[in-house]
């Protein structure tokens, strides 16, 4: 039977009630490992009565996760042979980029397995090891037997961004140190691929859907190639023609944006960054398209569901004109941006002229606050869609010169630059400010210094990153941008 004082170390009492549980459910056929996953199982149960028992629980998880990636784990050599399995898992796995390997010359794998500090495991609670587990660690293709531990995780990721560094080893292990100790975070898409043969470490891509069925179904496969690699996306559907526009090819008319909104929310369920974690896609419209009813409707539960999207995200891009119409109580024209693309091209008092001067071309016209009351009543019944501010992005667009803001992106924190020709990333990393309290004070110093190092692991990243939707031409202007926009910083 399992040793339980091996696990456990709080009270007697608390102990004893540990033993009680497992020993009610202990069978003598259990291997080891089914074992220690009944004691997990009985240890989740106590752990909300006392810290003791989720103190007992991470020990646990973290020994099974070392049990199956180093093998034995008991013996005093432990460590030595943990760090001796680094250096072998970085020689051998056939998932890492030809860079890792010992052949390139880039590292020193001694100094790096030195480095290496397994106790750091300890900062990691249980909830968070479970999903280090199942969604981040490298694992066999056939046996999914996990092929790292954590801490030889957070190495490799300091690792793979550090190719073109002077001194990858150095570099290598100061990102190692900042990550390890949880003082800043990569995003989910560089925890995912650093390091390996498929580096797309961007977190969010912005697009903008061009008016055509093979600029429509262009942006669908973009979609499906960039949520495979574990991007997050977002799509400017505004230049797309509206329902009962004419298709001159056809000589019929267009059944507007709706039947190709739940295609995009078909392929994000389907296309599930890997089969690591669900697909995530915003959609946005301008509030002048004339599909914007329909649009504010696709996530309610009730109507035709053919026409619903339960699974991605909806956001309206809302002019200052449309505000100024709500307050006033005036008519809003929608319309169709095949007819009046140029509305698609301007923001602002130009964006206010073209809306009302050529209110004759609209397909329709509603009050404003009708529509208002629309957008945030669906917004009050189905959290959707989304609110963002077109002129606000556009007046502080820093970089107006490359063209205007179409959308903002997944979770509406950015706001750059898109186009026929131009994808717009964002590179993601978070600073962990608890980690820089010192008693009930901030250590500014230490944490101008985690600000500088966090800003070099980013700018690797750009270097680094590949883009698999729209092969070099695209990714090489996009780094061309970003290397401006970080030097205009």
């Amino acid at each position: 039977m399992l040793d339980i004082d091996k696990y456990f170390q709080g009270s007697d009492d608390r102990r004893q009630q540990v033993r009680r549980q497992f020993e009610t459910l202990y069978d003598k056929r259990l291997t080891e490992d089914e074992q220690l996953m009944l004691l997990q199982n009985v240890l989740k149960e106590l752990r909300i009565y006392h810290q003791d028992y989720d103190d007992a629980l991470n020990k646990v998880t973290r020994f099974r996760i070392y049990k199956e990636v180093v093998g034995d784990f008991d013996k005093p050599e432990r460590y030595t042979k943990y760090k001796e399995h680094f250096k072998e898992y970085i020689k051998t796995c056939e998932r890492l980029a030809p860079e890792m390997k010992p052949d390139s010359g880039l590292f020193d794998l001694d100094r790096l397995a030195e480095a290496l500090a397994p106790s750091r495991d300890k900062l990691i609670d249980h909830l968070g090891l479970i999903n280090l587990y199942d969604r981040y660690l490298i694992k066999d293709t056939y046996t999914h037997r996990r092929l790292e531990t954590p801490q030889m995780m957070w190495m490799r990721v300091a690792m793979g961004v550090c190719y073109n560094e002077i001194n990858p080893t150095e570099q290598a292990i100061e990102f190692y140190h900042y990550i390890s100790q949880l003082k800043f975070m990569p995003s989910t898409p560089t925890l995912f691929n650093a390091g390996t043969r498929r580096p797309q470490l961007s977190s969010c891509f912005l697009t903008t859907v061009h008016d055509s069925i093979d600029g429509i179904f262009k942006g669908i496969s973009d979609n499906a190639k960039m949520a495979k690699w574990a991007g997050g996306i977002a799509n400017d559907w505004s230049r797309v023609r509206s329902c009962g526009a004419k298709v001159v090819g056809t000589n019929g008319e267009s059944q507007g944006t709706i039947p190709y909104l739940k295609i995009v929310n078909d392929t994000s369920l389907a296309v599930n960054q890997g089969g690591k974690r669900k697909g995530a896609t915003c959609v946005y419209l301008a509030d002048w398209h004339a599909d914007i009813l329909d649009f504010v409707d696709l996530r309610r539960v009730a109507g035709d569901e053919r026409r619903r999207t339960h699974d991605i995200h909806t956001a309206v891009w809302i002019s200052d004109a449309f505000m100024r119409a709500v307050e006033k109580d005036d008519l809003w024209y929608l319309y169709d941006p095949n007819a009046m693309p140029e509305l698609n091209e301007c923001y602002g008092k130009e964006f206010e002229k073209a809306i009302y001067d050529n209110c004759e071309s609209s397909v329709r016209s509603i009050k404003a606050r009708e529509l208002w009351r629309l957008i945030v009543s669906r917004l009050y019944e189905t959290g959707h869609p989304w609110i963002c501010f077109k002129d606000a992005c556009n007046r502080n667009n820093t970089m107006r010169k490359y063209g205007m803001v179409r959308s903002s992106n997944l979770c509406t924190e950015i706001t750059l630059v898109t186009n026929d020709e131009e994808v717009a990333v964002c590179n993601l990393g978070s600073i962990n400010l608890k980690a820089f309290l010192d008693g009930h004070q901030l250590d500014f110093d230490a944490l101008e210094r985690a600000a500088e190092v966090l800003t070099r692991f980013l700018d690797n990243v750009m270097e680094v990153a590949t883009d698999h939707s729209h092969g070099d031409r695209y990714g090489l202007r996009r780094r061309r941008v970003r290397r401006r926009l970080l030097r205009r910083r």
